[in-house]
């Protein structure tokens, strides 16, 4: 039983597939699909008159005894270090608890710190801002640390911030848009790195007003644009993209992030 934690039962059937599958169909009626077969194995050898058996194994439903626990690597307080965090927990029906600044440390989640899971958690995260949701089963302590008899789910005598589906849909847009912010800041670094301007530098050079919602003429604009990209030596598509996002105002910024997202990096923007 040791090789198998989560075990639930273990029941000896005929081998017959009609009975195996009637078995596997109650086993699945008592527990309400929070068990799961993990193994049928045939355990006897035939021997005369004696039909083979099968073992069917039981195992809980680690989903359905779990959370999943949002680990991101983030900056310190002061940016010069990165720090293991939990920024959310979500449990088995689809709710997704957001957890406060303050308590994000893994440091503060001594429980979790015990698992293997959060061993393979951090040789997974590598970089700043690297993300991984995994499962983690509730053992007694992880349970009374994370949920009240309620099902409330708590962490450091207060509960955590439930989001609705409006809220999360908003995180991940920020998400998005902050992974693009990080990408263009390091086309850039590289840019400063191989010894060449930084476009931020060449941008300011340019002879052309900022586009704006106002802008009437807006080819009339992009062409003025084009002439100061080779007036500059501007080629690639990379620095073209970016340089242009210097040049736009708050709503236009908007569309740019949202065109960036859809058609990404590697897109064809000749048209």
């Amino acid at each position: 039983m040791t090789m198998y934690p989560q075990l639930i039962a273990c029941i000896f059937v005929r081998n017959n597939v009609n009975n195996i599958n009637n078995h596997i169909n109650l086993i699945n009626l008592v527990f309400s699909n929070n068990a799961i077969v993990i193994l049928n194995r045939i355990v006897d050898s035939p021997k005369k008159n004696k039909p083979y058996k099968t073992t069917i194994l039981v195992k809980r439903n680690n989903k359905q005894n779990g959370l999943r626990f949002e680990f991101t690597i983030l900056p310190s307080n002061d940016g010069k270090s990165n720090v293991y965090a939990i920024t959310s927990i979500a449990t088995s029906d689809e709710k997704v608890y957001v957890i406060r600044d303050e308590l994000k440390p893994v440091a503060l989640h001594k429980e979790i710190l015990k698992t293997n899971t959060f061993n393979k958690v951090k040789n997974s995260l590598k970089k700043r801002y690297q993300t991984r949701r995994v499962w983690i089963t509730l053992t007694d302590e992880i349970a009374k640390t994370y949920m009240d008899e309620e099902g409330n789910i708590p962490f450091e005598d207060e509960f955590l911030e439930e989001l609705d589906k409006e809220q999360l849909v908003k995180i991940q847009q920020k998400k998005e848009t902050n992974t693009l912010e990080r990408l263009v800041e390091t086309l850039i670094e590289n840019t400063q790195t191989n010894g060449q301007p930084s476009l931020k530098n060449i941008a300011d050079k340019f002879v052309i007003e900022k586009f704006t919602s106002r802008n009437v003429d807006a080819k009339q604009w992009m062409n003025n644009f084009e002439q100061e990209c080779a007036r500059f030596n501007i080629q690639t598509d990379e620095k073209t993209i970016e340089i242009i996002r210097l040049f736009m105002d708050k709503s236009c910024t908007d569309w740019y992030h949202s065109m960036i997202i859809k058609l990404t990096w590697d897109s064809d923007w000749t048209e």
